[in-house]
């Protein structure tokens, strides 16, 4: 993994972390945790319920690069499928980020003004989404064959 990928990789992992420790200043101690359709708050809760997603991403960051470390190892073309688990590491990471920062700006904007907020939630998952499917569709053709990633298919002989 080359040193940018690497920061790359550490920040995406990281950061969100450190977004939402340093906003816990800013917020009241219960904020909206779930919307319905219409952006209306269904459920309050906790703003400590906030660390669960950056957690999450930092256990999944750790996740892809264990595979990654363990592809490289175990195979003897692995060096591919590393720079493949870490492209796709990198794409995850980036969606769980911007899952972060919206669940965030949605936060400061229902407890500010409790209006509608001006980005829709829909549209940029949709739009997020389909990002990481042409990064992951891109790359992951690219793997060798191993034992760990991709899929097996059989031949049934009639």
């Amino acid at each position: 993994m080359t040193k940018t990928k690497k920061a790359i990789y550490k920040l995406l992992a990281l950061l969100p972390l450190f977004v939402t420790l340093t906003s816990f200043f800013f917020m009241p101690d219960e904020v909206p945790m779930h919307f319905d359709m219409n952006n209306n708050v269904d459920r309050w809760g906790s703003k400590y319920e906030l660390l669960i997603l950056p957690f999450v991403i930092l256990v999944i960051g750790i996740a892809f690069l264990l595979i990654a470390r363990h592809l490289d190892k175990k195979e003897d073309n692995g060096s591919n499928n590393y720079n493949v688990m870490t492209t796709v590491g990198i794409a995850i990471l980036a969606l769980f980020n911007i899952l972060t920062y919206y669940t965030l700006y949605m936060v400061f904007m229902q407890v500010q003004n409790l209006g509608t907020p001006k980005i829709d939630m829909f549209s940029l998952l949709t739009f997020t989404f389909g990002i990481v499917f042409i990064i992951i569709g891109n790359v992951v053709p690219k793997t060798k064959m191993n034992h760990f990633l991709g899929l097996r298919t059989m031949e049934y002989e009639q």
